[in-house]
């Protein structure tokens, strides 16, 4: 346990201590209260950056007890630490701001292990480096979200001039619905065609509908017998079964028979 000389000697000694170090950030409230202002490293005043002030009371048994801590933000122009609670509420005695929270949780973690020695400084340091440490987090994380939000843009416009991969199965699947369509198109197209006829026009289309087509009778067994019956009458002449002679004297025949043809029709025009 502390003594009251021991617990005023502490105080008095860590106090001058603070003061030669925070000339400009400390302020004391009351011998067992003060507040130390806490910017983080490469404060940068145009970047909005966040400031924070920690607050201390002592206790009777400090430093074997952990001293009231509470950490209050002055500036956060970013909301790097979060949201800030509405200002038309009454501000709670600890920051509900997760960044704070979190912040708040380290530092309690520090003070537990520092007791039995002068803490404030440590304290102050260490909020300096984890504000510092929780800015570069916040930094890394906003800008991984950002690049990930880019390459997700940039993949949505690759896909636009990429388009579907063509395969058997989505090239069948594809052909099925556009004849299908076709096909549908085509009967509200006749269907439209013939309520546009007469009675006697619209009789005389259906009666030419029912008429197969050049296809439909090729494609009847009887068409195809008839067709190898008039191949079978044709023989093909075999040059090769005349002798030179022959073929000559057939070829003079020809001629013969083209001339007088030819002057039977001039006498025929005079």
């Amino acid at each position: 346990m502390v003594s009251a000389e021991e617990h005023e000697q502490v105080l008095s000694e860590e106090l001058e201590v603070l003061e030669s170090i925070y000339i400009e950030e400390l302020q004391k409230l009351s011998p067992t209260h003060l507040q130390i202002r806490v910017v983080p490293e490469d404060y940068d005043e145009a970047k909005q950056d966040p400031i924070l002030l920690l607050d201390v009371q002592y206790t009777e048994q400090y430093p074997d007890d952990v001293p009231e801590l509470h950490i209050h933000v002055l500036e956060d122009g970013r909301q790097v630490l979060g949201m800030p609670p509405p200002e038309d509420e009454e501000p709670p005695r600890d920051d509900p701001r997760e960044g704070v929270q979190l912040l708040a949780k380290e530092l309690e973690q520090v003070a537990k292990e520092s007791l039995g020695m002068p803490m404030v400084f440590a304290l102050a340091s260490h909020l300096r480096e984890s504000l510092t440490d929780y800015m570069t987090r916040q930094a890394q994380e906003a800008e991984k979200v950002a690049n990930e939000r880019r390459e997700a843009e940039l993949r949505a416009e690759e896909e636009k001039f990429r388009g579907t991969a063509v395969t058997v199965e989505r090239f069948n699947a594809w052909r099925i619905e556009y004849m299908r369509k076709q096909e549908l198109l085509r009967a509200q197209k006749e269907e439209a065609y013939v309520a546009s006829l007469t009675p006697k026009e619209r009789e005389e289309y259906r009666r030419m509908k029912a008429k197969p087509t050049g296809r439909e009778i090729f494609a009847k067994p009887d068409a195809r017998v008839e067709e190898e019956k008039t191949d079978e009458s044709v023989k093909e002449v075999d040059f090769s079964l005349y002798s030179r002679e022959d073929r000559e004297r057939q070829a003079r025949e020809e001629h013969e028979d083209d001339a007088a043809q030819d002057g039977y029709v001039d006498d025929m025009d005079e």
